[in-house]
């Protein structure tokens, strides 16, 4: 959705200002300006940001409580390992899902999931 609002704005200030009867060269210009200035800005408020709410994350973190690492950002997807207090993982990447927080983490053995944000701590 996100980068067809910029776009879509600009054809809607277009066709007011033809409907205004503005000059079609004019309506045109005006119509790019606005789309390109408040497209992804635009986009990203409409779209309760895009692609989710996202940040990169670095270094170690610990497991503060049994925790289910899944497969998926979800929690009735197949688990992948647990983990108790204490558990070393590696933060990759916080995304936020139906308001929920979830993070990928680099397991010890390699593998990558899913596991809830108020599991674990950096």
């Amino acid at each position: 959705m996100q980068k067809w609002v910029g776009p879509g704005l600009g054809l809607v200030v277009w066709f007011g200002l033809k409907a205004a009867g503005v000059n079609s060269i004019v309506a045109f210009i005006i119509g790019a300006i606005v789309g390109s200035m408040f497209g992804p800005g635009l986009a990203w408020i409409l779209s309760g940001m895009p692609g989710h709410y996202r940040k990169k994350m670095h270094g170690k973190a610990i497991c503060i409580r049994d925790a289910m690492v899944y497969t998926e950002m979800d929690s009735l997807s197949p688990p992948l390992a647990k983990l108790v207090p204490g558990s070393e993982v590696e933060p990759v990447e916080a995304i936020e899902k139906n308001d929920v927080l979830w993070v990928i983490i680099k397991l010890p053995d390699g593998q990558q999931g899913y596991i809830l944000e108020r599991n674990i701590k950096q």
